[in-house]
């Protein structure tokens, strides 16, 4: 089947996922895409963009794989297609963690984007999400914004929108870690703990780094690896007082520039703490997991989905966090990590492929 992947914002867990799919799947697919920065601006000119081109070419095609941070309502009208659409959503703007700083919230204007979300679905043939967190999420957001409405909030199209949605869970690249294993490197005494998130507030550094500092104010011995890809437009200052406060604990700070390096410190840590607010998925906490580093979760996001028949991994707040690093000891995450290996795109990309080309 040839199909048409528009992506308005094609880097990070986007890319991918887009990347891997095309990598492992038999279908015939060409991206057109924009790149991820102004990712506001992407969800109301990436439509246009992408019709204008699409009115220009008229490519061949059988079928169109959206990202949810496209219009698909308003590409679908501009581009005049009928050729089938669907829409594979990373994240939702319902479940979005916005800054309190953000000019959108502060006016109040951030139920806009979440509206593009709602239309876009509604547009498309079919909907997939990567977890049923997101997919739950979505709906149970779309029934308050439209109940937050003034009239004429009532649809048969928002009624009937749960039964063109389903959940397609990510696909994964994990061989590439394979190589790399140390097997020598795993449970020291001393554990090396890690962060390999982005330099973001939704990933919650300030809990995180609140944490070490504790366990290092109490003289607690551990290792500590920062990396992740940071962004001037969204960057948290606790990172510039942390590379300071915790400097005698760090072997690495900021993005690594290979993958084999990345790989290398995945191995070699120890303990995973994840404090993040928001996540649909989590690549980095899967591909953590899969490098046999220890996960200490909190119980919200897509965690309990994925990771629930596992308890040992989960913890209640912040002191139950501490406590559990201080009498650290492995416990048995083979349940785990063959729930990973369940994600990897030779596992998956069959059923990708089924489900893909019934709207083809």
């Amino acid at each position: 089947m040839k199909i048409l992947a528009l992506e308005p914002f094609y880097g990070g867990a986007h890319k991918q996922w887009l990347d891997g799919f095309i990598r492992f799947s038999s279908h015939e697919i060409e991206v057109w895409s924009l790149p991820d920065c102004f990712w506001k601006w992407r969800m109301h000119g990436g439509a246009l963009s992408f019709a204008e081109r699409f009115l220009e070419t008229r490519p061949k095609i059988e079928l169109i794989l959206a990202s949810d941070f496209l219009d698909v309502a308003t590409f679908k009208a501009l581009s005049k297609t009928q050729i089938p659409i669907v829409t594979y959503f990373h994240e939702n703007q319902f479940e979005y963690h916005w800054s309190s700083q953000d000019r959108d919230v502060l006016k109040k204007r951030e139920s806009h984007y979440q509206f593009i979300n709602f239309t876009s679905a509604l547009s498309s043939d079919w909907v997939f999400f990567n977890s049923d967190f997101n997919r739950n999420s979505f709906l149970t957001g779309v029934k308050k914004l439209l109940k937050s409405m003034p009239d004429n909030n009532t649809f048969q199209m928002a009624e009937s929108l749960p039964q063109k949605c389903s959940t397609l869970h990510l696909g994964l690249d994990l061989r590439p870690f394979d190589q790399y294993f140390h097997p020598s490197s795993q449970h020291s005494s001393c554990p090396l703990i890690l962060w390999n998130h982005r330099w973001e507030n939704d990933k919650n550094p300030d809990e995180f780094f609140q944490v070490l500092e504790h366990l290092s104010a109490n003289q607690f011995s551990f290792s500590l690896v920062v990396l992740g890809q940071s962004s001037q437009q969204m960057y948290p200052k606790v990172f510039d007082r942390i590379k300071e406060s915790l400097k005698k604990h760090l072997l690495q700070w900021g993005q690594v520039q290979s993958f084999e390096e990345y790989a290398n410190w995945l191995w070699k840590a120890d303990i995973a703490p994840i404090t993040s607010l928001q996540d649909f998925f989590g690549i980095a906490v899967a591909e953590a997991a899969y490098c046999h580093c220890q996960l200490y979760l909190p119980k919200r996001n897509s965690y309990l989905e994925l990771y629930g028949h596992c308890p040992q991994a989960f913890y209640k707040n912040k002191e139950d966090l501490i406590s559990k690093i201080k009498r650290w000891k492995a416990y048995d995450q083979e349940s785990i990590k063959q729930k990973i290996i369940s994600f990897a795109w030779e596992n998956q990309i069959e059923v990708y492929d089924q489900e893909i080309a019934r709207w083809g």
